[in-house]
């Protein structure tokens, strides 16, 4: 094999083997595509050259050359195209003309391999195989040519991704090395053919020059211009959390996504724009690289969203700055719990000034019992000097209807009383300790606690308690979980409704069931009602209440929590504690309404 052939056959493996690099590297991105089967091309084209210049048979000589068009030809429109692409031209009239680019393209690959118009002869040199044009030569290599070079000089107005130095350092490179083998295809090709001047063809072979340069780019710096981050550009849109690239101040280059999302501006426009416009104080972006700053992200229509902003420079492998990456992160759900925690707050400190009522209340409420007693007695005997005289009289009425005052007077001191107590009970200090607890008693507790919102849904709760073993527990959390479970099912139910509750063993667990008859919850909802952020609310208006505290507070006692539920058919609460103690100490069985 000739040294020239060798040259061609080199030229042909590295062009392949970066079309195969290339196209690994990113073979999802249609800029990558174009730039793989460039190099493809070029292969077909200096493996055409290698073939036919070690041929003895002139017609199998044409064959080859005429098939070498395949590839040289296809250069053209193939330039243009990936010119456009890089720079994400989807609507100038060049991105338009290039159907029928590809189509003048193809008009001439059939032409130079079907007529002797095109390819006249071949000669043998010392060096290989020289060939002769035919007249009308140049309507096939003209169209490729133009279109090379209107790609080149497009390239030259910039590529839109290598705004950054790094960028524009390679794309210059591969420009240039397009430009080299267009010329070095055009003098030795065809000028010097045209010409009558017997010189090798080095057009293919300049295709090393121009593998070269992106091999450079790629290994030097890990980036390619033509599918710039398309590893990363996965990664990122797998973030929960937005992330932009910004350049030149504030003005974004890349963003995922959720970024998107975020902002509420459309993907495509966010390119180009100033990351400050989306922010309600631009200046975080200085700040940010200090560490988390929070701001507002305000979305086109106004939409004000809580982040976090965060930002660091981006380098290459040598140290060159790329830009600076901003990660967006949502806090709506951070705000909610903050909003949870100072409501907590409140309420702890409405619970202690409860608290105090309650203990103000005491002796007054005692004071009024001890009098009501006093009066029955009194009563009593007033009523056995007058109820004989007054029969069939005025008076007879009279005294009935003070009996049914003290009654009455006497069952709201004694209620007051009652809630007094379950109140104080509630509000106990230790609220975490454990000891042996009647999970019965602690039934019977939340249901005095929560009867002013039954009375207030007129809701009634029947109670089926069962035989079960005391249970070595936090009384007060599980008073806490009965509660919660209790007013939520109020807020869901009708007036004159029945919540059930149900206590009974089973194996070496006890099992307490809640159930209502409310409006019950939709799947959605269910998703979510142990979420420590989401409230869902019922489809009446009301929320699910304290769910998020139940569930921790069953996990605490390494017990279980399941609910079922459907619109318009109630819910029901399982609760599944372990006894921890034996069998032989059990609260009693009780029942009621």
């Amino acid at each position: 094999m000739e040294p020239y052939t060798l040259v061609h056959l080199f030229a042909c493996l590295m062009a392949a083997a970066l079309a195969g690099a290339v196209m690994s590297r990113a073979p999802g991105d249609r800029a990558n595509q174009l730039a793989a089967t460039m190099m493809a091309c070029a292969a077909w084209w200096a493996l055409c050259e290698t073939v036919w210049n070690n041929l003895d048979d002139p017609v199998w000589v044409i064959r080859t050359i005429r098939l070498s068009g395949l590839g040289w030809i296809s250069l053209g429109p193939l330039v243009l195209h990936l010119v456009l692409e890089v720079q994400d031209d989807t609507r100038s009239r060049l991105r338009r003309a290039l159907p029928a680019a590809y189509a003048c393209a193809l008009a001439g690959q059939v032409f130079y391999l079907s007529s002797p118009l095109a390819l006249a002869s071949v000669t043998r040199a010392s060096w290989g195989w020289t060939y002769s044009f035919g007249p009308l030569f140049g309507l096939v290599v003209g169209p490729p040519m133009v279109l090379a070079a209107i790609g080149i000089l497009q390239g030259q107005k910039g590529f839109s991704p290598a705004d950054h130095p790094l960028g524009r350092r390679q794309a210059r490179q591969a420009l240039a090395g397009m430009i080299f083998t267009l010329l070095v295809a055009a003098v030795t090709d065809v000028m010097l053919p045209k010409w009558g001047i017997d010189f090798p063809r080095m057009g293919s072979a300049s295709i090393v020059l121009f593998c070269g340069f992106m091999a450079y780019g790629v290994t030097r710096h890990d980036y390619f211009v033509f599918a710039p981050g398309a590893l990363a550009e996965r990664i990122l849109e797998s973030l929960h959390d937005g992330a932009v690239l910004i350049v030149e101040g504030d003005r974004i280059e890349v963003a995922n996504a959720a970024f998107a999302r975020l902002s509420g501006a459309e993907r495509l426009r966010l390119r180009g724009a100033s990351l400050g416009d989306f922010l309600a104080d631009p200046a975080v972006l200085q700040r940010g690289g200090a560490g988390v700053v929070e701001t507002d992200l305000v979305t086109p229509g106004g939409r004000r969203c809580p982040v976090a902003v965060t930002s660091s420079e981006l380098h290459d492998k040598s140290g060159a700055t790329l830009g600076r990456v901003v990660a967006v992160r949502d806090l709506s759900d951070v705000a909610v719990m903050r909003d949870r925690v100072v409501t907590a707050g409140r309420l702890g400190a409405m619970g202690e000034l409860a608290a105090g009522i309650v203990h103000e209340i005491s002796g007054p409420i005692a004071y009024m019992r001890t009098n009501l007693a006093a009066l029955r007695r009194t009563w009593d005997e007033v009523q056995k000097t007058l109820r004989q005289p007054a029969q069939g009289s005025e008076l007879e009425g009279v005294l009935a209807e003070g009996d049914e005052i003290i009654d009455e007077s006497v069952e709201g001191a004694e209620r007051i009383a009652r809630l007094i107590a379950s109140v104080r009970s509630f509000s106990h200090v230790g609220l975490g300790e454990r000891e042996l607890a009647d999970v019965n008693f602690l039934i019977e507790a939340a249901v005095g606690m929560a009867e002013p919102k039954l009375h207030q849904r007129n809701a009634r709760v029947e109670t089926d308690l069962g035989d079960v073993p005391l249970l070595d527990c936090a009384p007060q959390e599980l008073k806490q979980l009965f509660l919660n479970l209790l007013i939520n099912a109020a807020n869901a139910v009708e007036p004159g409704d029945v919540i059930r509750v149900h206590s009974r063993v089973q194996g070496e667990r006890v099992v307490i069931d809640v159930e209502d008859d409310g409006c019950g919850m939709s799947t959605d909802t269910l998703r979510s009602i142990f979420d420590p952020v989401l409230r869902p609310s019922r489809p009446e208006g009301g929320f699910a209440i304290g769910l998020p505290a139940c569930y921790e507070i069953v996990r605490k006692h390494g017990g279980e929590i399941t609910v079922t539920s459907g619109e318009g058919h109630g819910t029901a609460f399982r609760i599944t504690l372990l006894t921890a103690v034996s069998n032989e100490a059990v609260a009693p069985a009780r029942s009621g309404s």
